[in-house]
């Protein structure tokens, strides 16, 4: 659905190929991502998970494995 959402808007934004409706109400589904509140793209930061760090041998990686 999420790639779905991003073909829609940049490759074909004046007529989407299909049409993901819900089954009980006929209104059109898109994907919507949250953290308590709406979030965006220019909301998001990405930090380097357990693996990554690991792999580089950073030491967060041990106290990042402890909180799981």
């Amino acid at each position: 659905m999420a790639i779905r959402g991003w073909g829609d808007t940049y490759v074909s934004p004046d007529d989407p190929p299909a049409h993901y409706r819900h089954r009980d109400c006929t209104g059109e589904a898109h994907v919507q991502h949250t953290c308590g509140t709406d979030v965006t793209a220019r909301d998001i930061t990405l930090e380097p998970g357990p693996v990554i760090l690991a792999h580089l041998g950073r030491p967060e990686a041990e106290g990042e494995e402890q909180r799981q």
